[in-house]
Formats: structure tokens, C-alpha cells, sequence
């Protein structure tokens, strides 16, 4: 399936974005039971979100959770401001009306795991495109030694990524990608 495919992603220069998918995902977060949406949360990264807002969103859901409550508009608001972060938005007003705006962004809350294979493979794509370009550069201006070692290190965050990717359509992990070393 390609970004184009999923109709808001967007591949601008420079980023592949599923911005819909990624709030959808998010509001599945704060509308499930518990349990599903502590297994959500624990699927996902920050990278997985282009927005820092939302990256803000998972990570505040993710203490909720962990401290052994549901996250909603309401307590994610009010983690937010306890961890100093609500300052991302331009008023705790504008934080409240966004956070109540994103917990009624998903369409069907039990597409919730269709939400999260988009977005994760949208995460792929943009890892993919982004460890392209970084190789891209350092071709043309590094030492053999320094890009061997960054080849190395690309590899390894591309299989996690492909693997995060790969589980997120309940397949078996691919051959795994490697460096002949």
C-alpha cells in the first residue's frame, strides 16, 4: 500500500505524513478501554507523529497509562501543564479546544488498528527517505571509515522500523536486513 493510496497522507519534499491518520490514532487513544489503548500507546514512537503536539499527546498518554489511568482530553491537559508542555500551544485555551477537537478526530474508533498501519508505515517511508538523504550527503562528503559506521547505523534503525512496520500488519518479521561486515 503507498502513502498515496491512504488520500490525506502527504509527500511533501523532505517528509512522507499521514496528519489524519496520525490524530485518528490519537483519539482512538483517548476514547478506548484501558487495556487496548495502553497496547496502543506502547506500539507507538514519537517519530511516529510529525506534529510535535501529538508527539506531546502520546507521551502524556503514555504516563497516564502507565500510572494506571485512562487518558482524555481533560487529564492530558492537565499532565500536559504539570510537565511544562502545554507551552507548545499559544494558550491553555487553545491546548483545551485542541485536545477536545483531537479526541473526536477519529472517524471509528475500532479502526484503530487501521489507523496505526498507516501511520507506521508512513513512519517507514519517512525514516526510509530520511536515512536516504543523510547517506546521500555523507557519500560525497565523509570518509569511507565514517560512512561504513553510518551505513551500520542506518541498517539497524531501518530494520527496527521494518519490523515495528511489518508487526503492525500482524506479519512475521522479513529477512533480516544486514551489513556484510
Amino acid at each position: 500500500m503507498s502513502a498515496a493510496t491512504h488520500g490525506p497522507c502527504l509527500t511533501n519534499p523532505g517528509i512522507v505524513a499521514c496528519v489524519e491518520a496520525e490524530r485518528a490514532l490519537l483519539s482512538c487513544v483517548l476514547a478506548l478501554p484501558y487495556p487496548d489503548a495502553l497496547e496502543l500507546v506502547e506500539s507507538l514512537e514519537a517519530q511516529d507523529f510529525t506534529d510535535p503536539r501529538l508527539q506531546d499527546v502520546l507521551a502524556s498518554s503514555r504516563r497516564i497509562l502507565t500510572g494506571g489511568d485512562r487518558p482524555d482530553a481533560v487529564t492530558v491537559l492537565g499532565d500536559l501543564q504539570r510537565e511544562g508542555l502545554a507551552s507548545a500551544f499559544s494558550a491553555n485555551r487553545e491546548a483545551g479546544t485542541y485536545l477536545v477537537d483531537l479526541a473526536a478526530a477519529a472517524p471509528s474508533v475500532g479502526s484503530w488498528g487501521h489507523y496505526r498501519r498507516i501511520v507506521v508505515e508512513s513512519t517507514w517511508r519517512r525514516r526510509v527517505q530520511q536515512a536516504g538523504e543523510r547517506l546521500l550527503q555523507a557519500a560525497g562528503q565523509s570518509a569511507l571509515d565514517d560512512l561504513e559506521q553510518l551505513v551500520a547505523a542506518e541498517v539497524v534503525d531501518l530494520r527496527d522500523c521494518s519490523m515495528r512496520w511489518r508487526a503492525s500488519y500482524g506479519a512475521p518479521p522479513a529477512v533480516p536486513l544486514a551489513v556484510a561486515g
